[in-house]
């Protein structure tokens, strides 16, 4: 996706960097780069007055998944004595309210990708993974093949790049590029790639496809 947005004026590179030491970073204004894929409501910015943000370029969603052996439908009002697993730092809508209600307990993992490894060995009752690391996980891990994902998803969502204030002509920058990459070929065959849905730019407005 990257090399999507770049162009000769900017060249923008992937690092990876925990949820916390971004947290720390946007509190001190030191932030000197963007995040990408991720919710307004994620950084409680629903508003988006703390930081800048980009067009949305994904719609995807978060899905409840557990092993097949002993599958779990989500319903928010049953989740009493269950464990799920998360991935560190994150913020899950509506179950961070059981989890501090001590109605539902939550291991964290590094990754969406530990996640599934805790579902598979019946180490949860569930977890949450996104739709589009499940589609991107699938032909590297058999077993996410045979998992049972909930009817009902956790969270639907149009993803974004979080970008600091003090960086206004990168956000300016990266809408261009997403205005005009938005519906090329190329753009829509990686999002197939993921399983996720396209935005289709029309007269300016982003239009889920």
């Amino acid at each position: 996706m990257l090399s999507l947005l770049s162009d000769e004026t900017v060249e923008y590179q992937l690092a990876y960097m925990p949820r916390k030491r971004i947290n720390k970073l946007l509190e001190n204004n030191d932030l000197q780069g963007v995040v990408i894929g991720v919710s307004p409501h994620w950084f409680s910015d629903g508003d988006k007055t703390k930081y800048l943000w980009s067009i949305p370029f994904i719609e995807d969603k978060d899905e409840i998944v557990s092993n097949a052996d002993t599958p779990f439908e989500f319903q928010v009002d049953e989740l009493s004595d269950k464990a799920m697993a998360g991935v560190r730092g994150l913020f899950y809508v509506g179950l961070n309210n059981a989890i501090e209600d001590g109605q539902l307990k939550r291991f964290d993992t590094e990754s969406e990708e530990q996640i599934i490894d805790m579902i598979e060995h019946q180490r949860v009752n569930f977890g949450v993974v996104s739709k589009s690391t499940l589609a991107y996980l699938y032909d590297k891990n058999d077993y996410i093949k045979s998992i049972h994902i909930s009817k009902v998803p956790h969270e639907e969502y149009f993803r974004h790049m979080l970008v600091p204030r003090h960086l206004s002509r990168t956000e300016s920058h990266l809408n261009q590029r997403l205005q005009s990459e938005l519906n090329t070929p190329e753009w829509r065959t990686m999002l197939r790639r993921y399983g996720v849905d396209f935005i289709e730019i029309d007269g300016g407005n982003p239009e889920i496809q």
